[in-house]
């Protein structure tokens, strides 16, 4: 597999052969690859994979092996949004959707992942506030 040149994907044969995996829920590709427009050489493919059950060693494995071989190209970022943080998960949604098998779980997840990015924006900015505060204050 080549990933050594810019590339320009497609990514309706990864759709299919991810809806062909009755364990994988939803699916999308995110990051600078998320159109399928030219990719830098150096850069990889972000996808992320919520699957029906906790994905096992070898489920992780044949996934990335599949979207490598389907893609080909070797650098494929998989992350699996079952096991992820809610920035990733945020991240996420913001790209392409490939998979989406159910719609109530993709809204619920939608729903879910949205309010928890919003409180952990809120916390970010409080604490990133008090400890302005506090660095002013000993500068003093």
């Amino acid at each position: 597999m080549k990933s050594s040149q810019a590339k320009i994907f497609d990514f309706t044969l990864l759709k299919q052969k991810l809806s062909e995996q009755e364990n994988v829920m939803m699916a999308f590709v995110f990051g600078s690859a998320r159109y399928g427009e030219q990719i830098r050489p150096d850069s990889d493919v972000d996808i992320a994979i919520w699957l029906k059950n906790q994905p096992t060693l070898d489920e992780r494995l044949f996934l990335l092996e599949l979207c490598q071989e389907t893609l080909q190209f070797d650098k494929i970022d998989l992350c699996f949004l079952n096991t992820t943080g809610t920035l990733l998960r945020f991240e996420a949604l913001s790209g392409t959707k490939l998979v989406i098998r159910d719609t109530e779980l993709y809204a619920d997840f939608f729903s879910k992942t949205c309010r928890y990015y919003e409180d952990d924006m809120m916390r970010l900015e409080r604490n990133r506030r008090i400890w302005h505060e506090i660095h002013r204050e000993n500068e003093v």
